[in-house]
């Protein structure tokens, strides 16, 4: 097939996202729902401007073979990009297929699936952290938009009507001038290489860069004589990255992506210099010479209070005592030694012995400098008032007629523990009754949270007197 039969080529991309926040969505197109789809719009099409790429418009044919296919997804139980026509709701085998059957008439399309998601702008959110999705999201060709959603389903389709009326086009994201770039989940990726995986002890990272040479028709290309700066300006230093070139990657054959092996330090300059020959079928067409920064959050971003932090905040607050331990510890993590000269380390271990604290699955790393999730927030929170202050644990009566949406989200132990400090009045809602258990609390909320629990002890305190 030559270069202009490929062109001529409509180029099909589907993932999946499969993340595990209860929806609230209803089946039918209700007031909230419209709203959600044109927000989520709102934010892609900002973006998309940030970009210099054209923005998108709703359409309604989009609509409606989204929405058929979320339908068929809720119905079957299944989270598929393809459709069985012996299956009920069946309205055509691909993506390709419903849009066409739905009346768009457009070359190609995209099309992200999502499992039990709080809405568009959570989808459109976690979406933009995966280089693989982010493609799709930030496609020049694309000038339309759908959304469907039945129950724990949902969708976007993403359509080019004519997918070779625009020029190749270079897309860097973060994009020169971002601001708010925050730290992403290792499980939010669609693939995780093994150095990334083996490099970070933490599940999360740094935001991934791309630098994707959009060519019409998804030609392959080569990224070569490549030479890369990676700069946290702050403190004048390399950042540790791994780098996947696009003719090392059959999936993003257009993109080099730089996966961060660090979190990003908070309301930090990165900046990055990058020079390259773009290669296609053995030719050069085009130099690469780029130099752009972006700025990662500032104090409330995502992990800004770690597991040290907050095991060191609780043991203060419940007066753990930091002298040295008689005997060495039984209990060890092989990233957390024990050192009877640190009063925070002595706790630490104070409370591996009191059980209040516990490996994770691995079984061997404490990972103190990762940052905390408001369910592992909570659970710390009773496991401290269980151990310390039994009659004030056991002072609320357990009822689930009053409690979070999303409660059945968190873990056993975790459920329990969310609420009881609900009903203590220790932690509150994010927004629409959900607890949003595996977001990473903010500094200002975990704050709050500690105020909480200290008011609370001193009112029982008092008391008692």
């Amino acid at each position: 097939m030559n270069k202009k039969s490929r062109r001529l080529t409509a180029f099909l991309l589907v993932l999946v996202l499969a993340f595990t926040t209860v929806p609230a969505w209803a089946e039918e197109e209700t007031v909230s729902e419209l709203q959600s789809r044109y927000s989520a719009m709102d934010v892609l099409n900002r973006l998309r401007t940030n970009l210099g790429l054209r923005t998108l418009s709703m359409q309604s044919a989009l609509n409606e073979a989204a929405g058929a296919h979320s339908v068929y997804m809720d119905t079957n139980r299944s989270l598929s990009s393809l459709e069985r026509r012996e299956k009920t709701g069946f309205t055509g085998v691909t993506p390709i297929d419903r849009m066409q059957y739905a009346g768009f008439s457009g070359q190609s399309v995209y099309e992200l699936l999502a499992y039990r998601v709080d809405d568009y702008n959570v989808m459109l959110e976690q979406a933009l952290h995966d280089p693989y999705r982010r493609y799709m999201l930030l496609y020049p060709g694309c000038d339309s938009i759908g959304f469907g959603s039945s129950h724990d389903y949902a969708e976007f389709l993403l359509g080019c009507r004519d997918d070779l009326s625009w020029e190749d086009t270079l897309v860097l994201y973060p994009y020169p001038g971002q601001q708010e770039v925050g730290n992403c989940l290792l499980k939010q990726l669609t693939e995780i290489p093994e150095e990334v995986r083996a490099a970070s002890r933490r599940s999360q990272i740094g935001e991934p860069v791309t630098i994707t040479y959009y060519c019409a028709g998804g030609d392959s290309m080569e990224f070569r004589n490549l030479s890369i700066s990676f700069m946290d300006t702050k403190q004048g230093r390399e950042v540790a990255y791994f780098c996947v070139l696009p003719q090392e990657n059959r999936e993003l054959s257009q993109t080099l992506i730089l996966y961060p092996l660090e979190l990003y330090n908070a309301d930090t300059r990165y900046e990055i210099t990058l020079t390259a020959q773009v290669f296609q079928d053995g030719e050069q067409t085009a130099d690469i010479e780029q130099k752009w920064s972006f700025t990662s959050s500032g104090p409330d971003s995502i992990g800004e209070i770690s597991r040290l932090e907050a095991l060191a905040n609780l043991a203060q607050l419940f007066e753990i005592s930091s002298e040295p331990l008689e005997e060495d510890p039984q209990e060890f993590f092989w990233d957390y030694a024990y050192d009877e000269t640190d009063p925070i380390n002595c706790q630490i271990y104070r409370l591996l012995d009191s059980k209040i604290l516990r490996k994770q699955i691995d079984g061997e790393n404490l990972y103190a400098e990762e940052g905390i999730t408001r369910e592992q927030m909570a659970i710390w929170m009773m496991r401290f008032l269980h151990e310390y202050s039994e009659g004030l644990y056991y002072s609320v009566y357990l009822d689930y007629e009053d409690t979070f949406e999303d409660i059945n989200r968190c873990s056993t132990e975790g459920k329990v523990a969310v609420q009881r400090a609900y009903l203590l009045g220790l932690v509150r809602d994010q927004g629409g009754e959900k607890f949003s258990p595996d977001v990473y609390i903010t500094r200002t909320e975990f704050d709050e949270w500690l105020t909480a629990l200290s008011n609370l002890l001193q009112t029982a305190e008092k008391a008692e007197k």
